[in-house]
């Protein structure tokens, strides 16, 4: 239940973005650091690592710029989340 609700607050913070922005969500990971829209992602230190972490994950799928649209549906971040789960393929 948790991670439904997650996925619709996600959801709703995309279209957030979205329309203060006009523009995908990207995050860039790079040695250490995070961008998100193209700044430096400014946070508290547990969410940064937390950041840090979500980098590694990509980075072990061989990316690491992640773009998501605006107008993305829980199916589509449950589909993104699925890549990060053990065994999965890209």
């Amino acid at each position: 239940m948790t991670v439904l609700q997650q996925l619709d607050q996600t959801v709703e913070a995309l279209r957030g973005f979205g329309t203060q922005t006009g523009e995908a969500l990207t995050m860039l990971f790079a040695k250490g650091t995070v961008f998100v829209a193209g700044y430096l992602l400014k946070a508290s230190r547990g969410e940064y690592e937390n950041a840090l972490e979500l980098g590694e994950m990509v980075r072990k799928l061989g990316v690491s710029e992640v773009t998501i649209q605006t107008d993305a549906t829980r199916a589509d971040l449950t589909a993104l989340a699925r890549l990060f789960q053990t065994g999965s393929k890209v």
